[in-house]
This record gives structure tokens, C-alpha cells and sequence, in this order.
């Protein structure tokens, strides 16, 4: 078998190479067409969802803060029984008010209760949303509103001390200043070890050039008299008689 394919050539092998490529590419396309034709009957497209619109209202009675939606169509009929998400906007996403999804009754209308432990900013205010998503016959639409109904958030001070325990950026600093000397060090030998391979390359260049009579060397040879004499031939200084 290994004869066999040491038999192609370099441009046999790119060409077969190419053609399995295709082929998976071939069949890929084939497979995403066959199963987008099965769930065409169940899929509506953009055009057949209808618009609509929601005003979104803030109540405040004796029993607690609720939330008021009414959901209209484009000519300000009421909708009825469409689903509506109520959310709370967070520093990472969306936080659901409520755990179940509510319907919208004959007038259009749906009112859910405010949590009165929900924390907002530091001043207590809270960003709501009303959203219609997913919906079979509407496009997803949404209202928001701010509110003074959460509950101030204290910012701990005392967290954003330099501690061991802190974040990067809160770090000690005689520990910013260790880290950073390790860190310079292990670069330092890994350059320098670096460096000396490149001189022991470069003079085992040299020496192969002068083994190969391509390059001289110049050498002191020592002399009887502890002198040392070099083998560069000597040059001699042309003057003028």
C-alpha cells in the first residue's frame, strides 16, 4: 500500500487532495438543502409576521409596584394572547422578572408584579423592559423604562483595597514588582542563551570556511623568544622617494 501511493506524484496527491475537499464541501451543501426543505413548512418568514407596538406603563399602589403592558397592532387595535417578557437590564444580560411567561387578555393589556428586593444602581434606579420574542405571528418588538424602584447598591471600598485576594488590578505591589523581576529574568536567559547559539553558529561557520582554505585565520604563533608572531601576511607602507 505505502508503494503504491509513493507512486503519485506531488501533483497527483494536491489533485486528489482537492477533489476530497470538494466532495465533503459537496456534500455538506447537500445536507444543509434537504434539511432546510424539511422544516421550510415549519418556519414563517419575516414578511408574514405582523407588527407590533407596546407601551409599557409604571403603577405604584398601596399593595406594590406593577407593571403594566398593552400590546397593539399597527392600526392601535388591541392584540390578545401574545406572550410578553418583562426584564430587568444587568451589567451581563437580561434578568427575568418573572419565572413564567405571561399572555396579554382581550383589551391587550397584561400587568405583573415589580420585586421589591430587586437592586438597581447606586442611586436605586432599574432598567425594565417589556419584550415580544419568538413570537409565531409578531415581530420581536420591545418598551423599556427606568425606574426609581431598586434598591441602592452600597459600593464596598474597602474591596477595592490592595490585598492578595483582590483582582489584578488591585494587586500588591511589592507582588506587582516580584512577578515582574521573575518575568524579566526568565526573558533575560532565555535571550541570552539565545545569543551565545548564535556565536557558536557563527564561529562554526568560521571554521568551516577555513578548513575549506576559503577563509584565513589570523593566529598569533608563539616564537622561541615568548614573543608572538601573526600569520596575516605583512603589508608595507609605500612612501613617496
Amino acid at each position: 500500500m505505502k508503494i503504491y501511493f509513493l507512486k503519485y506524484s506531488r501533483r497527483r496527491s494536491i489533485k486528489l487532495f482537492a477533489g476530497i475537499i470538494s466532495a465533503l464541501f459537496f456534500w455538506g451543501s447537500v445536507n444543509n438543502l434537504y434539511a432546510s426543505a424539511e422544516n421550510k413548512s415549519d418556519v414563517k418568514s419575516g414578511s408574514e409576521l405582523k407588527k407590533a407596538n407596546i407601551k409599557l406603563e409604571a403603577i405604584e399602589i398601596a399593595s406594590g409596584k406593577k407593571l403594566k403592558a398593552i400590546v397593539t397592532n399597527e392600526d392601535g387595535k388591541p392584540v390578545a394572547a401574545v406572550e410578553l417578557h418583562f426584564y430587568v437590564k444587568r451589567n451581563f444580560g437580561l434578568l427575568p422578572i418573572e419565572a413564567s411567561v405571561s399572555t396579554t387578555d382581550e383589551t391587550g393589556s397584561i400587568m405583573v408584579d415589580f420585586p421589591a428586593d430587586l437592586p438597581g444602581d447606586s442611586l436605586g434606579n432599574v432598567f425594565i423592559i417589556a419584550k415580544i420574542e419568538d413570537s409565531e405571528q409578531y415581530e420581536n418588538a420591545e418598551a423599556h423604562k427606568i425606574m426609581h424602584w431598586g434598591i441602592p447598591v452600597v459600593i464596598n471600598r474597602a474591596s477595592q483595597q490592595r490585598a492578595l485576594w483582590a483582582g489584578r488590578s488591585n494587586a500588591p505591589v511589592l507582588l506587582i514588582i516580584i512577578v515582574n523581576i521573575l518575568l524579566i529574568s526568565v526573558w533575560g536567559v532565555i535571550i541570552y542563551i539565545c545569543t551565545q547559539l548564535y556565536k557558536v553558529n557563527k564561529i562554526g561557520r568560521s571554521e568551516k570556511e577555513y578548513a575549506n582554505g576559503k577563509k584565513k585565520i589570523n593566529r598569533k604563533v608563539p616564537q622561541p623568544n615568548g614573543t608572538f608572531h601573526s600569520n596575516k601576511p605583512p603589508t608595507f607602507n609605500q612612501t613617496k622617494l
